[in-house]
């Protein structure tokens, strides 16, 4: 699941166990310190035994087809951040949390890759397919 990214969940739980949804590590820059340097429960789940005839679906609703995208606007939104200000807020992650908070990564040597701010080097897995 990636941020933004939205999903909806049908879980059976007649055993009426409660249980966490956790959210798991990630090597990114900031998110390797406690808490999230391990699983870490994000919301619980409480089932209550109430009585009801309802029965869970053997299948869910259909979906209409999404439109056609031929003749959309494109447009390129495109993120930047000043790097001095980026190095100097690294600058401080690393004064109150050391190197753990960088999760192995060397921010001075990255910044020679920014193409100045502009992240070009960066690749989430190619293109988006709607």
């Amino acid at each position: 699941v990636l941020m933004g990214e939205r999903f909806e969940v049908l879980v059976e739980v007649n055993d009426n166990k409660p249980f966490d949804l956790v959210t798991l590590p990630v090597s990114q820059m900031g998110m390797a310190i406690a808490p999230f340097d391990k699983p870490h429960p994000v919301m619980r789940i409480q089932p209550i035994a109430i009585s009801a005839s309802g029965a869970l679906p053997d299948t869910l609703s259909s979906l209409p087809a999404l439109p056609s995208l031929e003749g959309l606007t494109v447009r390129k939104l495109q993120l930047s951040m000043d790097p001095m200000l980026d190095m100097m807020g690294m600058q401080m992650l690393m004064e109150k949390y050391g190197d753990q908070a960088m999760a192995g990564m060397d921010h001075s040597q990255m910044m020679g890759h920014m193409g100045h701010g502009n992240m070009n080097h960066m690749n989430h897995g190619g293109k988006f397919d709607f």
